[in-house]
């Protein structure tokens, strides 16, 4: 699914900032997308691209499943961006938020891709990921203080790497279960905006 603000619509031609929201394991995008965001996007000028990924079980073990963008997905979100371009959604620069599943994706495909990412929240993330060089991403990495010891050492390992390369990051811990709240999707959305290039 992708949404254009009415006002970018009438812009024939324009590029604007496209967040790129991508949901727990097997999660519909449209279905799990906060209602915040459509107001962010309109006020802001922003689109919105969610996708939803399937993987099988079995494929995360032998990482053919989508929390790899290197193998099949990150192709395919491109694709899914060039085919939503003709119909308007002409992006200039991702804006990409993920929880668990979702932000190990949206981790990685910002570490493949850097150059056409602005920001990348990092929810919770159940992979673990780290850049090895720096880039110019802005990373937002939020994750649950009594989630599991693995999710808080995978946030921790990817917040000490950019501190290491000088990337630019800010880490917050929440305090509520395995989810998010929608004071996570507004410390995002606010952390966006603020940070904008």
């Amino acid at each position: 699914m992708y949404y254009i603000p009415a006002s970018l619509v009438k812009q024939k031609n324009a590029s604007f900032p496209v967040i790129i929201f991508v949901p727990g394991y097997n999660g519909d995008g449209e279905g799990n997308l906060p209602q915040s965001f459509y107001s962010f996007a309109d006020k802001n000028n922003f689109g919105i691209l969610t996708p939803a990924f399937v993987s099988k079980d079995c494929e995360l073990y032998d990482q053919t499943s989508y929390h790899y963008p290197k193998t099949w997905s990150g192709a395919a979100l491109i694709k899914m961006l060039e085919k939503a371009k003709k119909n308007g959604l002409n992006y200039s620069k991702l804006y990409m938020v993920g929880f668990s599943a979702g932000a190990q994706f949206v981790s990685k495909f910002s570490l493949l891709y850097p150059e056409m990412v602005d920001s990348c929240a990092i929810l919770s993330s159940g992979g673990r990921v780290q850049p090895e060089t720096k880039n110019n991403v802005k990373y937002f990495i939020g994750i649950v203080f009594s989630d599991n010891k693995f999710r808080l050492e995978n946030a921790q390992i990817f917040s000490n790497a950019c501190k290491k390369l000088g990337i630019y990051y800010k880490y917050k811990e929440y305090y509520m279960g395995h989810e998010t709240s929608e004071q996570e999707w507004q410390d995002v959305l606010n952390f966006f905006i603020t940070n904008r290039s």
